[in-house]
Order: C-alpha cells, then structure tokens, then sequence
C-alpha cells in the first residue's frame, strides 16, 4: 500500500496508466478527472518509480496546474532517471570491458535489456547493473556452463576488478554481490540467476545453457529467453517475495512490442514447463488493458475495466483484471509486508485449513533449508546448523530490525 496517511484512490492509479499509456506513444494525456488529485498521481507514480515515464505523458495545459513544489519535485524524479540510464550505460562498458580482459564472460540481465526496449531514453528507472557472470566453456548439446571448480575463480576476479574501479561491498546475498560507487552507481553482479528457494531454482540452474555469443565477446539471450526471465522475475517478486508495481505491466507491454514475430511456441512451451502459463496471461491481459489502445484513447475507470468494456488481447476485461491492477498500482515498485503476509496466509489457509496466521509464524520461525541457504549461503554444505538458525536469527533480528519485527508482528496478529 501506498506510505501516506492518506491512501490515493483508484482513479489516480488509472489516470496515471493513461499517462503512461500516452507517453509509450510520444503524446500528452487528457486532461485529469475532476475528482483526481495531482498529488495522489504523483503517490501513484512515486511508490511505482515511474515518475519519469508520467511526467513525459503530462497535460500540455492542464486546467488545474501543478503547484511549482510538486513540479519541480516530478521534474527532478524525471531528469534523475535519464541521469542514471546514461551513468548506468557508462559504467557498464566500463566494467564489462574490465571483466572481459580477464577472460570473464558476462550477459547482462534484467533492467538495461528491458530499458533499452523503451522508445525514448530516460523512461524506465533502474537502480542497478545486474551482470551475470563466470569462466565459460561449451557443453556437448552446444550451450554452455561454468567451468568446473571456477565459481570462486570467477568471483575473486569481480571483486578485484570492481575494487579497482573504484566500487566498494555494499552487500552480499546467495549468488549476487552488490557494488557502489558515488554518486549512482550500482552494480549487482551474480554466478546465479535463482536462489535455492525460487520456484524456477531448477529450470535457471544452469542460465547459461542458452546463452548465445553477443557483441564485444559478451552473451547474450534470445528475446524470446530475456521475456521469459521477466515473467519469471516478476513471478518471483509477486508470488515469493513482498509483490511488485506497475513498472512490471509497462514492461511487458513494452516486451509484448518488441517480440513481434518471436517464436511464440518456444514461448508457449517454456511457460508451460515453467508452470507459469496463468500467471504471464494475467500480466498480459492487465499490460493491455492499462496501456493498451483502450487507455490511450480515454482515461478508463474502474466499471470499464470490471463490467468488460476494454480490451483484454483477444478476450474483455473483468473484475479480476480490476483487482490485480490494483494490486500492482497500490503495492509499491517491489511490493510491502503487508502484501506478502496476506499472500503467505492465504496459501497456508488454502493448503492446510483454517490456520493461516499459525503456519505463517511457523515458517518464519522455523524457515527450509532452501530458504536458509538463500538468506545465509554460509549454511549450504552445513545442515547441522539448522537447528541453531532460529536462535541466530532472532538474535540478530532484535539487535538489528526490532522495529521492523515488531511492526510485522503487529499486522499479523491485528489482521482482519
């Protein structure tokens, strides 16, 4: 949920689409219904990191002008955000280039291949470089992995190379170390694409298996392989972690875009083996209908969208098009707490009955050995600390997030 006292009602959320719909498309949007407020917009847009994207899709005239603090402020979000892309795009040839004279291979994922699709630079905000990385050999069906006993080989290397660039640790989590330099700069740089918690650990186990040569000696995917790590990626946010905004909708209206006569059996077949087929159709039907033609041409409404009067691909919107855009509107850029917990209790409620709250406790407590090795990798090979990771966790947790402890125990147990 939005972190004002005030919640934006869903009308901002839409116009914002509209917003945003027109800017995809290099125009103005309409003006902005009377009952709609600039400042619930821009709540809308700021929890979302789309500033940008809105304030190039802002009435040219609009009847009720911003007041010169909220403008300069959305002026400010939108110049950061081409700031970053140009610094981000700097640096990364810098390091790429770095790594690669070391005989690192590297393929660059998520955020730079998706803002690239954008059409015009400055739209889409990032807030790192995520570089997959590692020393490369081809396998016998033609792909490739990482060489055998070479994963460290290969970290030892980012680390050195980041070091003399200037970069600094500012964390490390299974798989990613994190990288920053003044005054932006933001790298994330993996040996794994999945945590052994992730739903789809098994199906990324190997990300480079089908890697192709790119430019510069870097890898690569195939489009339709970069779409599928966006689905998945967004799954993971949404359905495992704490939700996700409405950037990930105006990613895939922008994927759907440039995808144009990709192999869509590929596609077909990999979401289906991924188990992901439901969850990309929903994306799918909300990205149209928030950003589709239907939004272009007039600001869409909360009725339009539930009682089926936009296009929804080949089908209509309905009520549950409605909710999980509004979800993805009010819960933030990667989602909140609070969304998670009501997730995680419904499925518990779902899968074993009546004791949402219980179970919820339980696992947080008492998480899998999966989950630990994704929050502490110095567990994996050691099962014999499990017993002990409540105690180390708890400890831990008071000494460092009390406050965020005791706010997660306060909605969980004065949850309706």
């Amino acid at each position: 949920m939005p972190t004002t006292q005030t919640q934006p009602n869903l009308d901002a959320g839409l116009y914002l689409c509209h917003m945003i719909a027109r800017a995809l498309r290099g125009r103005r949007a309409d003006d902005k219904p009377a009952g709609v407020t600039w400042a619930d917009v821009w709540q809308y847009a700021k929890i979302n990191k789309v500033e940008a994207i809105a304030w190039m899709g802002m009435p040219e005239h609009p009847t009720q002008p911003l007041d010169d603090q909220l403008a300069a402020a959305w002026q400010s979000a939108a110049d950061m955000t081409l700031f970053r892309e140009l610094t981000f795009d700097a640096e990364r040839e810098t390091v790429l280039c770095a790594l690669e004279a070391q005989g690192l291979s590297t393929m660059t994922l998520k955020g730079p291949n998706t803002c690239a699709l954008y059409p015009q630079p400055g739209m889409r905000s990032m807030s790192d470089n995520d570089i997959l990385y590692g020393f490369i050999e081809t396998t016998n069906n033609g792909g490739w992995r990482v060489r055998d006993n070479m994963r460290k080989a290969g970290e030892t290397v980012v680390r050195d190379v980041m070091q003399q660039l200037g970069y600094t640790t500012a964390e490390e989590n299974y798989g990613v170390i994190s990288f920053v330099k003044p005054p932006v700069a933001h790298f994330e740089m993996f040996d794994s694409v999945a945590m052994p918690c992730n739903a789809h650990a098994d199906y990324y186990a190997n990300p480079w298996e089908k890697a192709i040569q790119g430019n510069h000696g870097n890898m690569r995917w195939r489009m339709e392989d970069h779409y599928l790590f966006h689905i998945a990626h967004m799954y993971k946010h949404y359905d495992e972690s704490c939700g996700c905004g409405i950037r990930f909708a105006i990613d895939e209206w922008v994927f759907l875009k440039a995808l144009g006569k990709a192999d869509w059996t590929y596609i077909r077949r990999e979401l289906k083996t991924m188990k992901l087929t439901a969850f990309e159709q929903q994306v799918s039907r909300v990205a149209t209908i928030a950003f589709g033609k239907d939004s272009v041409a007039r600001v869409l409404t909360n009725d339009d969208i539930s009682q089926g009067r936009v296009r929804a691909g080949d089908a209509l919107s309905d009520n549950d098009d409605l909710v999980f855009l509004g979800i993805l509107l009010n819960s933030g850029i990667y989602g909140n707490m609070q969304f998670k917990m009501q997730r995680e209790i419904a499925k518990a409620q779902s899968a074993r009955g009546g004791f949402g709250r219980g179970t919820y406790l339980r696992e947080r407590i008492f998480p899998s050995y999966n989950m630990l090795i994704s929050m502490y990798p110095w567990v994996e090979g050691k099962p014999w600390l499990v017993p002990f990771m409540p105690f180390y966790r708890l400890a831990k947790g008071v000494r460092h997030n009390s406050g965020k402890i005791a706010a997660e125990l306060r909605m969980l147990f004065t949850r309706k």
